[in-house]
This record gives C-alpha cells, sequence and structure tokens, in this order.
C-alpha cells in the first residue's frame, strides 16, 4: 500500500496498480500497469533467494525496485534491494 494525498485533500491509501494509474494520468501519460514475477537466484554463497519487484510511476520517470522478502519471523527481510530509474517515454504516431 502507498499512502498518498496532501494536508488539503486528505490521504489515502492505494494499491501500486491503482497509485501508478493515478499517476500516469495525472501526468498525461497512458500507462498499462504489468505484474512481474517473483524471480528465485543463488548468491555468491550459493544460497537461494527470491526477489520480488515493484515498479511505481513517478510521473515522468518509471522505478523499479527489486528486493527480497523474509520467510518468518526468525529470518527477517535483507538488505538485498536494487532500483532502476528510467524516463517515461511519448511516442506519437510518427515513432510507431
Amino acid at each position: 500500500m502507498i499512502h498518498v494525498g496532501s494536508i488539503e485533500t486528505g490521504y489515502r491509501n492505494l494499491c501500486s496498480r491503482c497509485y501508478n494509474e493515478e499517476v500516469a494520468r495525472d501526468a498525461g501519460f497512458d500507462f498499462e500497469h504489468v505484474r512481474f514475477e517473483p524471480v528465485d537466484m543463488s548468491d555468491a554463497d550459493g544460497v537461494q533467494r527470491r526477489f520480488h519487484f515493484l515498479l511505481r510511476h513517478l510521473g515522468d520517470k518509471l522505478s523499479l525496485e527489486a528486493f527480497e522478502i523474509g520467510i518468518g519471523v526468525h529470518e527477517p527481510a535483507t538488505n538485498f534491494r536494487s532500483l532502476a530509474l528510467r524516463r517515461s517515454i511519448r511516442l506519437s504516431s510518427w515513432d510507431v
């Protein structure tokens, strides 16, 4: 959940899909939400790790974050995180 809003309009919680659609609409972009499946990888010590992805529309940029979630109470989330930013691209009919 993403907590968004302002003092003037109030705050609300949005799922990442609703957040992305609202930010894209406010920025004037057509945006189709993409859901990434988790990826399993082994680290340098051979430990199996599962990474999840979160895509966020930031107006004129896209953010793709990869992160690992701990399995239970005795295994907290690790510090394995990665973030990539890319400028959004608006295509005109001449670009297609």
